[in-house]
């Protein structure tokens, strides 16, 4: 049966993409099914016959040789357009399959052609666990790295066909929707800089901390802001709930996962929001730099319960450990950097970045922090440098490449 379809069936362009059976046959053979979830060939043709059926412009999964039965239906330029106006009988059978519905859904509408194969794995795993075993857990491997504070951070990594698939939604997702202005974390055009620089010359600084905010950013959450960014493209209930599948681990966001911190931002963007109001409306500055929560003004401290109560009901918790207060009297850091008069690297950072040129100007070797850097460590420690302070490190870049010259 699968060699005759084999037959009937040619891929249309060259795109890295499994649109052919013989790619379907090689399929069963792959890493993603056990001997426990061998897919059987006649069921799993109705879901690529459907990708075939609908073939909006030039994205289709198939080209047959002959000329398409009669029942074959009209092409929908629309992306947005759902695939229950199609009556092909392979698509009616699709409702005797709701995961492979949902899988065909979210290919057409978010143009994930190129994933099809990964997809499919992850709905068959769905189809074979009763009580809804999260389908992607084995797709991840687990290690830890070293904190800046101590102890360590446990990473969960997504397999590279997984991650290429995470990013590829992530580039989609970020189309559809805005960044709040608050939030300086993980956006375009925003980082560590832009988000210390709203802090300047403040009487009091606030920095409040998420306890464990991937691990805590649960599987409800996410669907809520899939719905709400996915409005426009009318996705299923059951195509939300596949997608969020394909995002989380162990019904959380994964350390690890390319669309995790545009996750989290999109989570955390009503509390933003709220914020942002009420810090406005006290004379205070807001911002937010992933789980790092920063208010300052001289009413700041009156902002705490407020956060307090906002991240509960949405089922996260500040981390007493972590919460700093700063006042004018002392040093003032936000995200690694100081801003008590203007925003800049620690002075003491500034002193070991002048020894260490010095130590390279006279025995070409230089130690930063403890680790001994190479010519390239130390060019990339004045470049960050002078992104904070470009008339701070441009002397120190001259006396380096003075040096070079020499």
């Amino acid at each position: 049966m699968i060699n005759a379809w084999e037959d009937e069936c040619q891929p249309t362009d060259n795109r890295k993409i499994y649109k052919s059976a013989t790619h379907f046959s090689k399929w069963k053979k792959r890493k993603y099914t056990t001997e426990k979830e061998i897919i059987n060939a006649s069921s799993w043709r109705t879901v690529f016959g459907a990708l075939e059926d609908y073939d909006i412009k030039k994205t289709t999964v198939f080209q047959p040789k002959k000329e398409r039965p009669s029942y074959s239906p009209q092409r929908n330029n629309t992306r947005n357009s759902g695939i229950t106006f199609l009556s092909t009988p392979r698509i009616e059978r699709l409702s005797l399959f709701p995961w492979r519905a949902a899988m065909v859904e979210i290919i057409i509408k978010l143009d994930l052609y190129p994933h099809t194969l990964m997809i499919g794995s992850i709905v068959a795993r769905l189809e074979r666990y009763p009580h809804h075993i999260p389908a992607c857990d084995e797709e991840y491997t687990f290690y830890s790295i070293p904190k800046k504070s101590g102890g360590r951070r446990k990473i969960s990594a997504p397999s590279e066909d997984l991650k290429s698939l995470q990013k590829y939604i992530y580039h989609t997702l970020s189309s559809l929707s805005s960044p709040n202005s608050a939030s300086h974390g993980y956006e375009i055009a925003r980082s560590n800089i832009t988000n210390a620089r709203v802090h300047e010359q403040q009487p009091v600084v606030i920095r409040l901390d998420i306890k464990r905010a991937f691990e805590n950013t649960s599987r409800q959450n996410v669907e809520k802001v899939l719905k709400k960014d996915l409005e426009k493209l009318q996705l299923s209930p059951r195509a939300v709930s596949l997608l969020s599948e394909m995002l989380t681990q162990n019904n959380a966001l994964p350390t690890g996962g390319p669309c995790s911190p545009y996750l989290l931002n999109r989570v955390l963007y009503d509390l933003d929001t709220l914020m942002e109001k009420e810090s406005s409306a006290m004379g205070l500055a807001y911002t937010r730099y992933a789980d790092d929560l920063v208010i300052s003004g001289k009413r700041a401290a009156e902002t705490i319960p407020i956060a307090r109560k906002a991240l509960s009901e949405i089922g996260y918790s500040i981390n007493k450990e972590k919460t700093r207060i700063f006042t004018d009297g002392g040093r003032q850091t936000v995200t690694g950097l100081t801003v008590n008069a203007k925003t800049n690297i620690a002075r003491v950072n500034r002193r070991l970045l002048r020894a260490a040129v010095h130590h390279w100007n006279e025995m070409g070797s230089a130690h930063f922090i403890g680790t001994q850097l190479s010519l390239h460590s130390l060019k990339g420690h004045l470049s960050y440098f002078k992104s904070v302070s470009p008339e701070g490190a441009k002397k120190l870049l001259e006396r380096l490449t003075n040096s070079e010259l020499l």
